[in-house]
């Protein structure tokens, strides 16, 4: 006999054998892949599995054959990642998620199709990674984005736009011309006008303007820059670096690059400043200690008024520095207490040049240095020639001159023979005959 009981529980399992986890919505607007991702290969197979959806409960991976821009309508969340790499694809184009507010990962590694990225009510993720090895443009917009745990973009990004970032673990931006020496080329403006706090940052590349107006912690470490040695740094484009909140770095504050200006008016300790300028820079400063200052570079007036405490202060002053290295020492080396270690030098200029006349007087061509060094073989052989032909003529001399053959000559001894009745040969000229 059936109770209501067991009918409701013999409903409840038909309809859960019944039900695809392949896009059919368990729940209203909600949609689960068979496994942990959907595999998407074309248009069409976002059309037709996520038509009704509004949330994914699962990843969205892009696979061989994918080719245009991926468009996600309706999505709002996204419990997952969605994972394009070349491995798998090359053909899409770009990212477009206008609804989106919640996702967990976004992975994007070397795609050079990619061009674009836009989430612009995208509020939280936990990690956002695009590596862009391409030298094509690339653009971003995650204007609503406000928390993270990794941030990270690596190419060459015409802009990006993270408007309402406040925190975030990790904030790494590798932008235009971080592996060129010239200063010519596509240039990043970036504005983070609410971002407060993170664990480290790095912004790398050709960089025309950096504003954080709210910054005022960094955990780790804060490092500018504009190319991977700063010694490739060009003198273009100039930029001014202003962090009027930015009280605390907890390891490393590092700005090198075509700097001409740089105010940090509230730091006042850190364990190791770097600092360094392509351009020209005057350095002023209310640090009152730290463990070691660097400076690098054209680095033209060094002003520390407040500085009460430092280990290892140096610098390595470009040859056009307006910087007296032996000023430098001198007043650090007398500053109390004092430091363990200073150090001052200045990098060579590079030398201008010879004329292309010089060039050819100074160094002989190809053809020349072979033609000198037949010369030189042909010498040499003679040499040698010369010497065999004296030595067999000395031979000759010695054999054919008063006292017998040369056989006489190569099988004396020098001494009688116990034998009597060995043969005797008489010694080479021009000794005499031994007397008994």
């Amino acid at each position: 006999m059936f109770t209501p009981f067991l009918l409701w529980n013999a409903f409840l399992i038909i309809l859960a054998q019944s039900s695809r986890w392949d896009g059919i919505t368990m729940r209203p607007g909600e949609c689960r892949p068979e496994g942990k991702i959907f595999k998407i290969t074309s248009p069409d197979d976002v059309a037709s599995l996520f038509a009704d959806c509004t949330k994914i409960i699962g990843g969205i991976q892009i696979e061989a054959g994918y080719s245009g821009p991926l468009i996600l309508p309706n999505i709002t969340r996204i419990k997952g990642t969605i994972e394009v790499s070349h491995r798998r694809t090359n053909g899409i184009t770009s990212i477009e998620a206008p609804e989106l507010e919640e996702l967990g990962d976004l992975i994007i590694l070397n795609v050079d199709s990619m061009t674009r990225v836009s989430m612009p009510k995208l509020s939280s993720a936990y990690e956002v990674f695009w590596d862009h090895s391409a030298n094509t443009t690339i653009s971003v917009d995650l204007r609503s984005l406000r928390d993270a745990i990794s941030v990270s973009f690596h190419g060459e990004l015409s802009s990006v736009n993270l408007d309402s970032l406040v925190s975030a673990n990790r904030l790494t931006i590798d932008g235009p011309g971080r592996d060129q020496k010239e200063g010519a080329g596509v240039s990043l403006d970036l504005s983070l006008p609410e971002f407060k706090w993170a664990s480290s940052v790095s912004i790398l590349g050709r960089i025309s303007r950096i504003s954080m107006p709210k910054l005022s912690s960094i955990v780790k470490q804060l490092s500018f820059g504009c190319a991977s040695r700063f010694v490739d740094c060009p003198s273009k484009p100039e930029i001014s670096l202003d962090l009027p909140q930015l009280t605390y770095v907890g390891e490393e504050l590092s700005a090198r690059g075509p700097l001409t200006g740089l105010s940090i008016p509230l730091l006042q300790d850190t364990q190791l400043l770097k600092i360094g300028s392509s351009a020209g820079l005057n350095v002023s400063l209310p640090l009152v200690q730290a463990d070691q200052i660097r400076f690098d570079g054209c680095i033209d007036d060094i002003n520390l008024p407040s500085l009460e405490k430092v280990r290892h202060i140096s610098m390595k002053a470009s040859h056009d520095s307006n910087l007296n290295c032996d000023v430098f020492l001198q007043k650090w080396t007398n500053f109390q207490p004092s430091p363990s270690r200073v150090e001052c030098a200045k990098r060579p200029g590079i030398p201008e040049p010879l004329p292309d006349t010089e060039l050819t007087r100074t160094f002989p061509g190809i053809g020349s240095l072979l033609l000198m060094s037949i010369l030189i073989l042909v010498i040499i052989r003679a040499c040698r020639s010369r010497g065999s032909s004296l030595d067999k003529d000395e031979v000759e001399y010695e054999g054919e001159g008063e006292g017998g053959d040369i056989s006489a000559f190569l099988n004396y001894t020098g001494r009688e023979d116990d034998n009597e009745d060995a043969p005797k040969y008489p010694p080479p000229p021009p000794y005499s005959a031994r007397q008994e």
